[in-house]
């Protein structure tokens, strides 16, 4: 075999041999974001002791960020009334709660809307929630606070 022959063949075998190489276990990339969220039936009966005008708002954040909060809307119908939406830009999340239903009752109820975010990869967000009427304008700017992932 000539040297030619030989170093040609050396080469196809390492290159055979790299490019077949498997992909590493370990990962640079974050895991995916992952939303979801609900709400309550109407809350009157356990709000009686409260104003209407009160709000509620928590916050937990570890793996997962968990947000409560309040919302005001007519009584009729109680459940399957709000689209809840949550959007992520850099150190920002919206959650913006729209009510679906039509004004069909002369009550209003306080809601709780639900919403975990998990994958979220820095420790500090800007947390604003809003509820929006049908054409997209705010009814009420619910809250704004800032919350930090606990170690």
């Amino acid at each position: 075999m000539n040297k030619l022959t030989l170093i040609s063949l050396i080469g196809i075998t390492a290159f055979l041999f790299l490019s077949c190489k498997e992909k590493s276990t370990t990962s640079d990339e974050s895991p995916p974001i992952a939303f979801s969220s609900s709400s309550s039936n109407c809350l009157t009966q356990t709000l009686q002791k409260g104003s209407m005008l009160d709000s509620v708002f928590t916050s937990t954040f570890q793996n997962t960020l968990i947000i409560d909060f309040s919302v005001r809307a007519n009584c009729c119908p109680d459940s399957n009334r709000f689209v809840i939406s949550q959007s992520l830009s850099h150190d920002s999340i919206l959650v913006a709660v729209t009510d679906t239903a039509q004004n069909n009752c002369r009550c209003n109820c306080m809601y709780m809307v639900h919403c975990e975010i998990a994958g979220l990869p820095q420790d500090r967000y800007i947390v604003r929630c809003r509820q929006i009427d049908l054409n997209g304008g705010i009814i009420d700017p619910i809250h704004l606070t800032v919350v930090n992932r606990i170690r």
